[in-house]
């Protein structure tokens, strides 16, 4: 082929018998898979006795046949009580094994991609010969991570009709290494054309794969500086993007330290904005935070959390005036915006002016649609004085209440009647290059429960 190889001899190799080896050159060095031992080499084979030393010398020995490919000699001086003994193995331009690494694929965007599966043809290869193949992944195109099907460096692609990718390998950048090996032409005289019969091939090779737009997820509610009463429901809310694994890409956790420790919410649960969540009994802390994680399609994780920390049933909310001992006689004033329009399957988004003398500590609103329970959620703050929640309603009427308060009085408006007119019929999305699409409306509460307590006379 034009390239320099090299014959190693390893004369101690099986108890002094012996063994040579030999590996072909190429354009970009010795030819090797990814092992770091003998069992790389492109040709070997082993001396005929115990202590024979066979290898002890090893060289080119040019064409000795004059068949057009060189020969090698290997030496066993200790042969035959030390007789010694030289063999001479004659090339054929026969490659007992052979290697290469296809062309880098991009998938030219700034998507993610999910690589799927990798086949090849021709399915059926000459008897005694196999083909194999490892996955090379890189984000940069320079540094690559190559892995067989269950992500380590030791396993191959064996099924050329196709075997899925592990699903580590999340690289912009792929490329194969296929290996090619035969049993024939082990040394010795060679019989017939074994070229044409006993040389496994790969003619074409295809790689399945997804695009798929990166996920992202933003917390939105409890995000900092909230009053929870611990062993009461509230409902978690995020907003998102992007295309995310399976129905339940989303993991919630809770801590109780600012971050030091986390405790699970929930494992899985569906991309859509909200989760209800039972705070825990007994706690008394003002360093809480929740966490959320995205798993996006190809199994890689996105996470977000409180950008401030909240407290859980803390003791100052139950104080009254600065000293804990004057007391507060002046209830929060509540404003109510005007409710406009709101139409089924579409997000309106309620909102209330809070004021008092002293600090609103918590805001809910509570709805009921039809002749149904009544449904407590919390409000958030929006600045200025104040506090909104968004709604996704059904068509119907919505009767809205909105309570306050501010630590130790607590006020409730009258209801107010909202009319949710009947939604356009759904449409079909348009076809795309994703598998899978999933977003979410942001800070969308669906159901959820808030205890708002009044102190005891």
């Amino acid at each position: 082929d034009g390239y320099d190889d090299v014959i190693v001899g390893a004369y101690r190799d099986a108890s002094y018998t012996g063994k040579a080896y030999v590996w072909h050159g190429s354009s970009t060095g010795l030819s090797y898979d990814s092992g770091d031992d003998a069992g790389d080499a492109d040709w070997s084979i082993a001396g005929e006795g115990t202590n024979d030393y066979y290898g002890a010398s090893v060289a080119s020995a040019g064409d000795v046949n004059g068949d057009g490919y060189d020969d090698v000699i290997v030496g066993a001086y200790r042969d035959a009580s030390s007789t010694g003994k030289t063999y001479v193995w004659h090339g054929h331009g026969y490659i007992q094994k052979g290697m290469f690494d296809s062309a880098v694929l991009d998938v030219d965007c700034t998507c993610g991609v999910d690589w799927q599966s990798l086949s090849w043809n021709p399915v059926v290869q000459p008897d005694g010969t196999s083909v194999k193949a490892q996955i090379g992944t890189s984000d940069d195109g320079v540094t690559w991570s190559w892995r067989g099907p269950d992500g380590s460096s030791t396993s191959y692609y064996t099924e050329a009709t196709g075997q899925a990718i592990y699903s580590g390998d999340r690289g912009k950048f792929l490329r194969v290494h296929f290996i090619m090996e035969s049993e024939y032409g082990t040394g010795g005289a060679v019989v017939g054309n074994l070229v044409s019969t006993h040389t496994p091939t790969v003619t074409d090779f295809t790689v399945s794969y997804g695009k798929f737009t990166t996920p992202s997820v933003f917390l939105t509610w409890p995000n900092g500086g909230e009053n929870l009463m611990h062993g009461e429901n509230y409902t978690i809310t995020w907003e998102s993007e992007g295309d995310m694994s399976a129905t339940t890409p989303i993991s919630l956790d809770y801590s109780l330290n600012e971050g030091s420790t986390w405790s699970s919410i929930t494992s899985g649960t569906a991309n859509d904005g909200n989760y209800r969540w039972a705070v825990p009994e007994n706690q008394n802390v003002e360093r809480a935070l929740i966490r959320i994680t995205a798993t996006a399609l190809d199994g890689s994780t996105v996470q977000d959390t409180s950008d401030g920390t909240f407290s859980i049933d803390p003791p100052e909310f139950w104080q009254t005036g600065d000293d804990g001992e004057t007391a507060d006689t002046e209830p929060p004033v509540i404003t109510m915006f005007p409710l406009g329009t709101a139409t089924a399957g579409k997000p309106v988004t309620i909102r209330a002016e809070i004021s008092d003398e002293t600090a609103v500590t918590q805001v809910a609103l509570r709805y009921t649609a039809g002749d149904g329970e009544p449904v407590t959620v919390a409000m958030s703050p929006a600045g200025n004085g104040v506090w909104e929640v968004v709604l996704l309603p059904t068509e119907g009427s919505l009767e809205l209440a909105v309570i306050a308060s501010d630590g130790t009085n607590v006020v409730e408006t009258e209801a107010t009647s909202l009319e949710v007119a009947a939604g356009a019929a759904p449409v079909a999305p348009a076809s795309s290059g994703s598998l899978f699409a999933a977003a979410a409306l942001g800070a969308v509460a669906m159901l959820g429960a808030l205890a708002l307590r009044r102190r005891p006379d």
